[in-house]
């Protein structure tokens, strides 16, 4: 991978290509996407990435929270790399503080809702976490 990559896991791969990926690519990141958990604990343990973007909700049960498991791995295994969380699912607010408790590497305005998706948020949000990485 580049020095700048994301990892993309999401099972809507065409939104993610569409959106996140020309997103991404235009803030300079080299992009990778994966559309399920075993895809993206494998990428994981492969190569190094700068920001994972996770959609909590995976596969055709849409009830299966698959994305968790992601950020289970990352938090277990990398918990260096930087994650937002972009999901089309609502969650109920005490589950946004509990997300930012349970994974301390999703910042806590990571959690963005695909209904309400801009590039703006995106990049502020990708801003911050580059900031935030100098830092340390």
């Amino acid at each position: 991978m580049s020095t700048k990559s994301v990892l993309i896991v999401d099972d809507d791969v065409d939104w993610a290509e569409t959106v996140l990926g020309y997103g991404f690519e235009a803030m300079g990141y080299a992009v990778r996407i994966v559309s399920d958990l075993r895809s993206a604990r494998e990428e994981l343990d492969k190569d190094a990435y700068s920001m994972v973007t996770v959609d909590t909700c995976l596969g055709k049960d849409k009830q299966a929270f698959d994305g968790e498991l992601v950020l289970d791995h990352i938090r277990d295994h990398c918990r260096h790399i930087p994650c937002i969380i972009i999901s089309g699912s609502l969650p109920a607010p005490d589950m946004i503080f509990g997300m930012s408790r349970r994974y301390p590497m999703v910042p806590d305005a990571g959690y963005i809702l695909k209904s309400k998706f801009s590039y703006d948020i995106l990049c502020e949000l990708v801003d911050q976490i580059c900031r935030a990485g100098e830092e340390k």
